[in-house]
């Protein structure tokens, strides 16, 4: 039978874990949002609708 410290130190290993699989999600989420961002930007941009601003290079 564990005892309590055991017990505790199992969950916080297990949170632990669960933290870094969000952690992980949220970084792939970032770098899709980023991609899609810049592409659509860039797409307006080639499509003539706007216009960079000065000194702002496009992707």
């Amino acid at each position: 039978m564990k005892s309590d410290r055991e017990k505790l130190k199992d969950t916080l290993i297990f949170i632990n874990l669960e933290i870094d699989e969000l952690r992980v999600m949220l970084n792939c989420i970032v770098k899709l949002m980023t991609f899609f961002s810049e592409r659509m930007e860039r797409d307006i941009y080639e499509l003539g609708i706007l216009t960079p601003k000065e000194g702002r290079e496009i992707k």
